[in-house]
């Protein structure tokens, strides 16, 4: 059993989720596609290639299938410049990271945390909220546990909102800085399964469709690099799941790809909260693959 108070540092990657997506559908284009907006705007947004000060298209998506039904030329522009979510989502919930004043230094990051309260999920009553109280003595235990392992480490607490406390920690050059950022409705607990212990994230509060919509959008707030085209919640007898859309550009690919092009894509996400565990699991597939005409896949040299 994992012992009480042990703390797990994740750095989450909710938003880009690519490792074990294998699933593609198909890639023909759709002849009806009345439902997709297209203009120019200004260019505001800077983009990874081209000229920066180039018109961008603006893309209204209405509804999923105005995303199933871009064009192969909209999937390649969509994926290879640089968007933000606020361009694509009016109600984009994203209370992210806050430097609560104190602007983060050349070389500091957030450092999002799981905590880890300890015993086993069957412990909890997962619809209730850990006490403020509790949460703080876990923050404080991680916090001092860290800065008793490295010489001179000088840590400070900075704010907190609903969805989590902030701490920056700072120390020799060799140590570094940064912000410990620990979640405060998400843990790390461990439960068994099929006689052998599993930890992962579990949501301990009320669960509800607006508490997902809220919660989804916090974890994704971090991830610039990333934009979302489209994000729904929906709720069935068993689960709520955050859906959402993104972008990518494939650049990078493995020894059986040499020769090949580089490719844009669309995922489709899934943060999936299960109503009686509250355990959280994520899914992730390739909805549209399209080659990007006149480019190489960069394959790296084996070691």
């Amino acid at each position: 059993m994992m012992k009480k108070n042990s703390i797990f540092l994740v750095v989450l990657i909710m938003a880009i989720l690519v490792s074990g997506c294998t699933k593609k559908e198909s890639e023909a284009k759709a002849e009806k596609k009345e439902d997709i907006s297209v203009v120019h705007r200004e260019n505001d947004i800077k983009k990874d290639t081209g000229d920066e000060n180039e018109s961008l298209k603006e893309y209204s998506f209405p509804t999923v299938d105005s995303i199933n039904n871009l064009s192969d030329e909209d999937v390649i522009y969509l994926a290879t410049h640089k968007y933000k979510t606020s361009d694509f989502v009016d109600d984009y919930r994203g209370d992210s990271y806050s430097d609560f004043g104190t602007p983060l230094g050349d070389s500091e990051r957030f450092e999002p945390v799981l905590l880890n309260p300890g015993g086993e999920r069957q412990d909890y009553d997962v619809n209730k909220k850990i006490s403020d109280q509790d949460f703080k003595k876990l923050t404080e235990e991680y916090m001092n546990s860290f800065k008793e392992n490295i010489d001179g480490m000088k840590t400070d607490y900075l704010g907190e909102t609903d969805h989590y406390v902030e701490y920056r920690y700072s120390a020799s050059q060799q140590s570094g800085s940064g912000r410990r950022c620990f979640y405060r409705n998400t843990f790390m607990i461990s439960e068994k399964i099929d006689g052998n212990f599993f930890a992962g994230p579990v949501y301990l509060g009320e669960l509800t469709v607006d508490s997902v919509l809220s919660d989804g959008d916090f974890y994704l707030s971090i991830m610039d690099d990333s934009c979302i085209l489209w994000r729904e919640v929906n709720e069935n007898k068993l689960t709520i799941v955050y859906s959402y859309y993104c972008p990518d550009w494939k650049q990078i690919g493995d020894y059986d790809e040499y020769g090949e092009n580089q490719k844009a894509e669309i995922y489709k996400n899934e943060i999936i909260y299960d109503k009686e565990t509250h355990r959280i699991t994520m899914e992730a597939a390739v909805v549209r693959s399209v080659d990007i005409p006149g480019t190489t896949l960069y394959i790296p040299e084996a070691v």
